[in-house]
């Protein structure tokens, strides 16, 4: 990571009010990177996505501390339930889309935590909240670090 948005450490006591309040334990390997550096962006920060128009890469942007893990999931959560309340059509699609734990932000998108299909190791993917769509990246976080650019 660069040491840019860099938080100090990685307090260690706020993990378990953190994934409390998330609903999800984090994976192992996110961990060792937040104990590394807590928030700001990835030195390897570019990966590839497949869409439908064909291959994109995209800049993971700006990890966010773990300390804004909370805020930032309870705002994501906000746009879903807001999508929910006006919207007949893909209902469980939206509702599934609360399961997703934003990581960090480039723009309008997010690099998330997939946590629909795996709760113990969850998939990686690329949420973008203007289009309420996401794109796979990875089957696990590991696999998403071993895949940057």
């Amino acid at each position: 990571m660069t040491n840019e948005n860099r938080r100090g450490p990685l307090d260690l006591n706020k993990l378990i009010e953190i994934e409390n309040s998330i609903g999800y334990k984090l994976p192992k390997s996110y961990l060792n990177l937040m104990e590394h550096q807590n928030g700001g962006k990835l030195k390897k920060g570019t990966i590839q996505i497949t869409k439908r128009t064909g291959i994109k890469h995209i800049d993971t942007g700006r990890f966010y501390p773990l300390e804004d893990l909370i805020k930032n999931y309870r705002e994501h959560v906000s746009i879903i339930e807001e999508q929910l309340a006006f919207s007949d059509h893909n209902k469980e699609v939206y509702q599934a889309y609360k399961h997703i734990v934003p990581i960090s932000v480039e723009n309008h998108g997010y690099v998330c935590l997939d946590y629909r299909n795996q709760v113990a190791n969850p998939a990686v993917v690329y949420f973008y909240d203007e289009d309420l769509v996401d794109y796979f990246i990875a089957a696990s976080f590991d696999s998403f670090i071993e895949k940057l650019e």
